[in-house]
């Protein structure tokens, strides 16, 4: 008997807290009593500019008791270790987290108190300025953001051949992509050795084997890739779907960003345009030629949080991927409120 395979994908959370219980409520019900091999797998950035960065955690660690899962480290937790534990040469980078990216907002989660406050929020003399060895945390929050992996990838069993998953918090690194901030000495990274990047270790060890510009690397890229990176579909977050426009203007002309919509990226010259009926999104296309999907459809920016469903039964049978979005409006309207829909591809 061939046992389904069900992978759930969970996009950006950054600290909001109802959102995700609200959404990881919809898939315990959807999975229970079915027969399925369940594997959640969530990309990062779970901390920062939301006001709940601990207690999101706290739900993740709680999960572990109930689903597989993998969790990835995004660009935040990245920063935020550097900040905790820094390394000669970034410096810098980790005090950018505490300064500019959301960081004193996770402090305050995880600090809650006046002493820690006063340091945040009053510079006057006599109130030192906050530092690494001011944050504290409890030891099952420090060993969850040391275990964070840097890629991930799943295989689907269907019939004839497999379908191939990768997964980054952001896009992969292409230098043939790069517009935003090209250079001519930038170098080339293979696609296998991003994804073979495994640890914090392995990922420090591959920005110094290829010195260049930080935001190139796969997680903070937001390049939009032109081709398919091999023999496989990429899903990510990291760039916000709701200003994808201020990002790349012009550059995504079948794509609205306030539909809310995970972004599919097809192959550069391939236009696909998604076609909305009720509880449907349409691609006339294979799901084998989508390059990626973006699933950071900004719950921090009030839109949405975004899961994706691949299930090896359903894809099979319907070409269909299963969509489940918690609008932090509704949430607060009516607890556990969520969309669900699909994305139907017109074949594998």
């Amino acid at each position: 008997m061939i046992v389904e395979r069900s992978i759930w994908v969970v996009g950006d959370i950054h600290g909001m807290l109802d959102p995700l219980v609200a959404l990881l409520n919809t898939i315990r019900s959807i999975e229970y009593g079915q027969q399925r091999q369940v594997l959640i797998v969530f990309l990062g950035d779970y901390i920062d500019h939301g006001p709940c960065s601990r207690e999101v955690i706290d739900a993740l660690l709680d999960l572990r008791r109930e689903f597989s899962a993998v969790f990835l480290a995004g660009n935040h937790e990245d920063m935020m270790l550097e900040f905790l534990d820094p390394e000669p040469g970034l410096e810098d980078y980790g005090q950018s987290w505490f300064d500019k990216n959301g960081g004193q907002a996770t402090v305050c989660s995880f600090l809650n108190n006046r002493q820690a406050l006063s340091q945040l929020w009053m510079r006057s003399q006599g109130h030192p300025s906050f530092t690494a060895a001011d944050l504290r945390l409890e030891p099952e929050h420090r060993a969850f953001l040391d275990a964070l992996a840097y890629a991930h990838v799943e295989q689907l069993p269907l019939p004839g051949r497999g379908l191939t998953l990768a997964f980054s918090h952001a896009s992969l690194y292409r230098r043939s992509d790069c517009r935003l901030q090209p250079r001519d000495d930038d170098p080339e990274i293979p696609i296998t050795e991003q994804l073979s990047v495994r640890t914090r270790r392995d990922f420090r060890a591959l920005m110094f084997k290829y010195p260049m510009w930080l935001d190139n690397f796969h997680i903070w890229n937001r390049e939009l890739p032109r081709q398919r990176f091999g023999d496989f579909i990429l899903v990510h977050g990291h760039t916000p779907t709701p200003i994808i426009n201020t990002i790349h203007p012009g550059a995504l002309p079948t794509y609205e960003p306030a539909s809310g919509l995970p972004l599919v990226i097809f192959p550069e010259g391939r236009t696909v345009t998604p076609r909305l009926t009720e509880g449907m999104v349409r691609y006339d296309a294979a799901l084998s030629e989508v390059v990626a999907i973006n699933i950071d459809t900004g719950s921090v920016y009030g839109t949405a949080l975004t899961a994706l469903n691949f299930s090896s039964r359903r894809l099979q049978e319907e070409a269909c991927v299963e969509a489940v979005q918690v609008h932090p409006g509704w949430v607060q309207r009516d607890f556990g409120a969520c969309n669900r829909f699909r994305l139907q591809f017109s074949r594998i």
